[in-house]
């Protein structure tokens, strides 16, 4: 089972493959109606399963950060931290599962819990200033670039039951928070998803991996990945600049991670520079790697050479692969 995340102008490029399999794909679209879109719950048990409160909370950390493009201070995180801690105590027994809204109708009022009553003047201050300010900052994300995709319980028809499960992001903006935050509420959704039933051998599929390494975004990632391994979830990304990323971002430590690397052709000398820091290539291949046709690359897996490979596909394959124009293998039906 795949969860692939792809871009096209109208419909993701996988969507006729994904009915091939059997299922529809998962469309994520800002101020989506609800019915032909979907919806993903940041405080969905399925995540407070899958990597517990801590998880939950690094998704709304997240959220918050890729937003404003900064860092949180400490009394934003402690805002948020008392005000999700609050909402899974007053849900502990509900009958409903709580939603983004609950969370946010609490953040202002988080300075008058118990905890925090003996805080000097000063500090509690500056402590109801910054709940505040994270309120209304998360109340813009649900009436603008976030609306519709977490601002409810998560859609009926996401689950993992058909052989391809594809979150198709092609609706959203390429500019703000949102292609990252659904990558990183997906990828923690779907690790909850396979604790609570173990024993798939499951791939993630994310193209556009930049968007998963953004800001605190590829902490998150990075804190997932080391999960993953305990329940047979393999990620596979592709980047097509890696001198683009910061050399401190934890995207750069998920890369050097990966124990299976395909090269290909690189035309940039600084995107080559990154390619043999990271991966330790043999200096004499930096020339090839320059010149690579279509369909050939380096393979490197651990700490083997690497090797130059072609990739030789069937007829069948290159409908599968072949997705320019999008895919059409309504003819690929009856083969």
């Amino acid at each position: 089972r795949t969860d692939g995340t792809i871009h096209s102008d109208e419909e993701g490029e996988y969507a006729e493959l994904t009915r091939l399999m059997g299922s529809e794909p998962m469309r994520m679209e800002v101020d989506g109606d609800g019915k032909s879109s979907t919806v993903l719950n940041i405080l969905d048990p399925v995540i407070l399963r899958g990597g517990g409160r801590a998880t939950q909370q690094s998704l709304l950390y997240t959220m918050a950060e890729l937003a404003e493009s900064r860092k949180l201070d400490r009394f934003e995180r402690k805002a948020i931290e008392a005000a999700h801690l609050m909402v899974l105590r007053e849900f502990e027994s509900a009958r409903r599962v709580p939603v983004l809204e609950d969370f946010v109708s609490r953040l202002h009022l988080v300075p008058d819990d118990h905890e925090f009553k003996g805080m000097p003047p000063r500090v509690r201050e500056e402590f109801e200033l910054a709940a505040w300010k994270t309120k209304f900052m998360f109340e813009e994300l649900q009436s603008h670039s976030l609306a519709g995709l977490f601002d409810g319980e998560t859609s009926k028809h996401v689950s993992l039951d058909t052989k391809l499960t594809t979150f198709d992001i092609s609706a959203l903006p390429e500019e703000g928070p949102s292609v990252s935050m659904v990558m990183a509420v997906g990828n923690a959704w779907l690790l909850g998803m396979l604790r609570n039933e173990p024993g798939w051998n499951t791939t993630m599929v994310a193209e556009e991996g930049w968007y998963l390494t953004r800001g605190s975004a590829g902490d998150l990632l990075q804190s997932n990945a080391k999960l993953s391994r305990a329940l047979g979830l393999q990620i596979v990304t592709a980047f097509h600049h890696l001198s683009d990323i910061p050399r401190d971002s934890a995207a750069i430590s998920l890369i050097q991670e990966a124990q299976t690397a395909h090269l290909f052709k690189q035309e940039q000398d600084d995107d080559m520079s990154e390619i043999l820091r990271l991966f330790g290539l043999d200096p004499g291949n930096a020339e090839a790697l320059k010149h690579l046709v279509p369909g050939e690359h380096f393979l490197k897996v651990g700490t083997r050479r690497e090797i130059r490979v072609e990739h030789v596909r069937s007829e069948l394959e290159k409908r599968f692969t072949d997705t320019d124009a999008g895919m059409n293998l309504k003819h690929v039906a009856d083969e």
